[in-house]
C-alpha cells in the first residue's frame, strides 16, 4: 500500500512539473528571477516530468511500454544426476566463487560503475543541450566569430553523441529485434564499437569535416551541400543494420495488422479530402505571413540566389523553407504548390500519431488517435496553410523514434 501511494505521489509530481514547465514557457509572466532563466527552468521541469512519468507509469501485461523487452524464455535444462558432495563452508570464498548464483527477485544494488554510467549519460545530455545553447548564442561569454562558434558547437555535440553511444542503455542481444545473433558478437557491445558502424562512420566524419572546412574557406557550394546530405545518408546506413535489418519480409504486415492498415488507409483518404477541397479558397484570409512565406520560397526557385545555409524572411533559416520549395517544384509556384506543403505535413503527422498509439498502446488506440487527428478543426486549418505546420511531423516522428529506441 505504501509503495502504491509513493507511485501515485510521484505521478502527481510529474504532472505538476509538466504543468509548471508549460507555465514557465508562457511569455509575459512575472517571476522573482530574471526572465532569461525561465526557459532553462521550464525545460528542466518538462524533462524531469517525462523521466519521472516514464519510470513510475504502470506497466502492461501485453507490452512493456518504455521498459526494455524481457529476455526470451529458455528451455528448461535437463536434470543432471544427483551427486552428493560435502557441504561448503560459508567462509570458503574461493570455493563458492565458481558456483551459479541463486535467482532473486530483489533489485541489485548500484555499484560504482552503474553510478558512473548514469552520471555519464546525464553529462552527455547536458553537453547536447550546451551545444544548442552555443549555436543560439544565448550566453554572453560565447560571443565569438561564426567559424569558431560552429566548430565549438559541433565539437560539444559530437562529444555528447560519443559519450551517450558508449554509456547509453543497450538491449539484450538475445532478445532485441533485428540484432545480430549472440554468438557473432560479445554481449552488450555498444554501437560505437561495432565494425559495421565504425566502417560507415569514418566517411561520415570525413564528409562532415570537408563540408565544415570548405564552407568556412569558400562559402556554400554544391559540393558542400552534397557532402552534408551524403554524411546524413551514410549515418543512417551505419545505424540501420543493427536496428532495422535488411530482410524485406519483416516489413510485410501480418494478417492481424491488415484490417487496421485498411482502416488507416480509409482515414488518410478522408483526411486528404478534408485538406485539399477548395485548397486555394479556404481559409478565406491570406495572412501576410503566408504570403511572405510563399514569396521567399518562390524566390529560391526562380531567383539566382539558391543558398541553403543562410536565413530568409524573418531570419528563418532557409532550410525551414524547404517544404514549400519542394511542393512548389511539384505543384507549381502558385497557392496550390504553397499550401500543399501543409497538406503533406498534416498527413505525415497523422501517420506518426497512428504509429505512436499502435506501438505504445494497441492497434485500436493508434487508429482512434489517427481518426481524431483527422477531424480536429485546428489540425485541418493548419494542414491547409503553408506556415506553422512543419514542426508537427518532425516532433511526432522524433518522439516516436526516440521512444522506440529507448524501449528496444
Amino acid at each position: 500500500m505504501r509503495q502504491r501511494l509513493l507511485i501515485f505521489g510521484g505521478l502527481l509530481l510529474a504532472a505538476a512539473l509538466a504543468v509548471g514547465g508549460q507555465v514557465l514557457f508562457r511569455p509575459g509572466l512575472r517571476f522573482p528571477f530574471p526572465p532569461t532563466y525561465a526557459w532553462p527552468l521550464a525545460t528542466a521541469a518538462t524533462l524531469a516530468a517525462i523521466v519521472l512519468f516514464a519510470i513510475l507509469a504502470p506497466g502492461r501485461a501485453d507490452d512493456p511500454g518504455l521498459r526494455p523487452y524481457p529476455p526470451p524464455t529458455l528451455p528448461e535444462p535437463r536434470l543432471a544426476p544427483v551427486v552428493t558432495a560435502e557441504p561448503i563452508a560459508v567462509d570458503d570464498v574461493e570455493a563458492v566463487r565458481g558456483l551459479p548464483l541463486p535467482r532473486t527477485t530483489t533489485l541489485p544494488r548500484l555499484g560504482i560503475w552503474q553510478v558512473a554510467r548514469v552520471v555519464g549519460i546525464l553529462l552527455a545530455i547536458a553537453l547536447s543541450y550546451f551545444g544548442v545553447v552555443i549555436f543560439q548564442r544565448k550566453l554572453p561569454f560565447l560571443q565569438m566569430p561564426e567559424g569558431r562558434l560552429l566548430l565549438l558547437g559541433s565539437a560539444v555535440t559530437v562529444a555528447s553523441m560519443v559519450l551517450f553511444g558508449l554509456l547509453g542503455p543497450r538491449p539484450d542481444p538475445a532478445s532485441a529485434p533485428g540484432e545480430l545473433p549472440a554468438h557473432e558478437r560479445p554481449a552488450l557491445v555498444p554501437t560505437l564499437a561495432r565494425p559495421w558502424f565504425l566502417g560507415w562512420f569514418a566517411p561520415v566524419l570525413g564528409l562532415y569535416g570537408y563540408a565544415m572546412g570548405y564552407y568556412q574557406g569558400a562559402g556554400e557550394t554544391r559540393a558542400v551541400v552534397l557532402a552534408w546530405v551524403a554524411s546524413m545518408a551514410l549515418l543512417l546506413v551505419a545505424v540501420m543494420r543493427s536496428q532495422v535489418g535488411w530482410g524485406w519480409r519483416r516489413w510485410l504486415p501480418s494478417r492481424e495488422e491488415i484490417p487496421w492498415l485498411l482502416a488507416l488507409s480509409g482515414i488518410l483518404a478522408i483526411a486528404l479530402v478534408l485538406r485539399t477541397v477548395r485548397l486555394t479558397t479556404l481559409p478565406y484570409d491570406l495572412d501576410g505571413d503566408f504570403a511572405s512565406y510563399g514569396v521567399q520560397a518562390r524566390a529560391f526557385i526562380t531567383g539566382p540566389n539558391k543558398r541553403l545555409f543562410t536565413v530568409g524572411w524573418a531570419n528563418i533559416p532557409m532550410i525551414g523553407y524547404l517544404p514549400p520549395i519542394f511542393t512548389m517544384l511539384l505543384f507549381g509556384t502558385g497557392q496550390v504548390g504553397l499550401n500543399m506543403s501543409g497538406v503533406i505535413e498534416g498527413m505525415l503527422s497523422i501517420v506518426g500519431v497512428y504509429l505512436l498509439g499502435r506501438d505504445f498502446f494497441s492497434q485500436r488506440v493508434g487508429v482512434l488517435a489517427a481518426g481524431i487527428s483527422t477531424i480536429l478543426y485546428v489540425h485541418i486549418h493548419f494542414s491547409r496553410v503553408s506556415a506553422y505546420m512543419d514542426p508537427l511531423p518532425f516532433m511526432v516522428f522524433g518522439l516516436y523514434l526516440l521512444l522506440r529506441g529507448l524501449r528496444n
